[in-house]
């Protein structure tokens, strides 16, 4: 439909209108086409003028690109901005599946370790206790000899063996132990016993030295006479464990 606009104030007036609406002013005779006459240039010429700036700016403006039919420009616009999330969803399974396995070898690492640790104190427990097995020793006079006596101090022999009868080994046995003649302390001697593997046996050989002026006249007597009762008492270590002893010999 054309429209038409006063010539005076240039609102916009019906066309089968002999005044304008707006301001008043005669529009002219209207002719057969129903467009008040004498003003068809005047209303022509605005309508161009009108519809030129229009066609200007919608030639500057970019050009639309029209969905093609059928497609839901929404759905469009929801894929389009849908598409990076799905893409660091793709990336996140490969994210979470490397910490997992990280977290699965030091799983596996710790439990190699415990069972590394718990191997090391099972063979300790099997093949060599902490505690050797002292108390199974079996310690036994094996000879009183006869004693070689001078004017101030005589010498004592004694040989003492030591078993080991248990089926694990018994490290370096120590000790000290005290040297009793017919029930009196004459002295003291250190024992060594270097390491016994089972089954083992071996005898020390002691030389007591007793002086005369630490004891009675009834042990120099008994010395001197050859008729006497020898005994070692103390305690025996070895490793962690102790154990005490007392083994005597007549002569």
């Amino acid at each position: 439909m054309e429209t038409n606009y006063c010539s005076s104030c240039g609102a916009e007036v019906d066309s089968n209108s002999s005044f304008c609406a707006a301001c008043g002013a005669p529009l002219g005779g209207s002719d057969g086409s129903g467009r008040a006459t004498g003003q068809g240039d005047q209303f022509s010429s605005r309508q161009e003028s009108r519809s030129g700036p229009r066609e200007g700016r919608r030639s500057r403006e970019a050009p639309r690109q029209s969905p093609p039919p059928g497609e839901n420009p929404q759905a469009n616009q929801g894929r389009r901005a849908g598409q990076p999330q799905a893409e660091s969803e793709s990336d996140g399974p490969s994210r979470r599946g490397l910490l997992a396995a990280g977290a699965s070898l030091v799983a596996l690492a710790g439990v190699g370790a415990f069972v590394f640790m718990g191997g090391d104190s099972g063979s300790d427990t099997l093949g060599g206790s902490s505690e050797p097995p002292l108390d199974e020793m079996q310690v036994r006079m094996v000879d009183v000899r006869q004693p070689n006596a001078g004017l101030t101090s005589a010498t004592l022999p004694l040989i003492v063996a030591f078993e080991n009868p248990a089926s694990e080994a018994i490290p370096d046995i120590s000790g000290d132990l005290d040297v009793n003649v017919n029930g009196n302390r004459v002295g003291s001697e250190e024992i060594t016993v270097n390491r016994l593997e089972p089954s083992e046996e071996t005898n020390v050989n002691l030389d007591v030295i007793v002086e005369y002026a630490d004891v009675g006249d009834a042990v120099v007597e008994a010395i001197r006479e050859g008729s006497l009762t020898a005994s070692l008492t103390g305690e025996l270590n070895a490793g962690s464990a102790t154990r005490s002893v007392s083994v005597s010999g007549q002569l």
